[in-house]
């Protein structure tokens, strides 16, 4: 049986030469059976593919890099404990920021 020990959404916007919205991009995360697994893509229900994904400790140190598959999804084994800081850079302007805690996902930061 799976154990879930976080899973959560969230979503954060875009902003795109300083005036205009971008495409929000959504992260879910989670950890099931050892494992991180992301997924990422646009509420227009489009996925960012080949979009780095690197995960870091809260002191910054990067523990796993890589990138979305075609649906949008990256998966590794758990890099280490939580909190995890997972950065999805889906380009353009578009990008996501969370904290995955023991409780879920939580805080974020802006897109760049």
């Amino acid at each position: 049986m799976r154990k879930v020990i976080g899973f959560a959404a969230i979503m954060v916007t875009a902003l795109i030469a300083g005036a205009a919205w971008a495409h929000d991009v959504v992260v879910w995360a989670e950890v099931a059976e050892g494992r991180l697994m992301v997924e990422a893509y646009y509420t227009d229900g489009r996925t960012p593919q080949d979009a780095p994904v690197t995960v870091q400790d809260v002191d910054g140190q990067i523990l796993a890099q890589g990138v979305t598959d075609a649906a949008g999804r990256f998966s590794t084994p758990l890099p280490g404990d939580l909190p995890l800081v997972i950065r999805v850079d889906a380009g353009h302007g578009h990008g996501a920021s969370a904290v995955l805690t023991e409780h879920g996902l939580g805080s974020t930061a802006g897109s760049r």
